[in-house]
């Protein structure tokens, strides 16, 4: 017996719409393990979410700093702007969220180098884990020094960054792997990526 194609597409709140035959129905209907799929399981799969599923999942000993720098992010404009809106304000927010004012506005200059990151307030972590900053520079393709950071988060046991791009027009929240692929295309040196944390 052919079956009907069952159709169904998830819309922005996680329902199934979509069509489907009598036939398919009755599959559905009798087959109890075809329940509908975990919208949060679907969602944490793409190279991409948004940042309101990552705050859902983020874990709670990181959320105030997730929250503080979403807020001031939000407050300046809601889009990337060098200097008072751009990375490495979302990571200093994100800093003074959890407890630790960084002792001035930290570059990504000043987060890949050791004596100045303890020097305002941090220190350097052994490996990218949940809630640590990332931080690098590199050389853009017309020879600019040019550097980037952002907020590591483990969500449903991937790993996502978090950063305020300019080439993304603002607040992104995607997967690891896809970042760091984006990254190696850009000739990014992936062993200079500097990882921050509380001392």
């Amino acid at each position: 017996m052919d079956w009907p194609e069952l159709r169904i597409r998830f819309d922005r709140s996680g329902r199934g719409v979509g069509s489907c035959g009598f036939m398919g129905l009755a599959a559905l209907a009798l087959a109890p393990s075809a329940a509908a799929p975990d919208r949060d399981a679907f969602v944490l799969h793409q190279p991409t979410i948004p940042v309101e599923t990552a705050l859902e999942h983020a874990t709670p000993d990181i959320l105030p700093g997730l929250r503080l720098a979403i807020s001031e992010y939000e407050r300046a404009g809601g889009k990337y702007v060098l200097g008072p809106n751009d990375c490495s304000t979302f990571v200093c927010d994100y800093f003074e969220g959890l407890g630790v004012k960084p002792r001035w506005r930290m570059g990504t200059r000043d987060m890949v180098s050791r004596t100045y990151t303890r020097r305002a307030g941090l220190e350097w972590a052994d490996n990218a884990q949940n809630g640590v900053a990332f931080a690098y520079r590199y050389s853009s393709p017309e020879g600019k020094e040019e550097g980037h950071c952002g907020i590591m988060l483990v969500l449903g046991g991937r790993e996502f960054m978090m950063h305020n791009s300019g080439s993304a027009g603002g607040l992104v929240v995607e997967s690891r792997d896809a970042f760091l692929k984006r990254q190696a295309e850009l000739g990014v040196d992936l062993k200079g990526i500097r990882y921050l944390t509380l001392p």
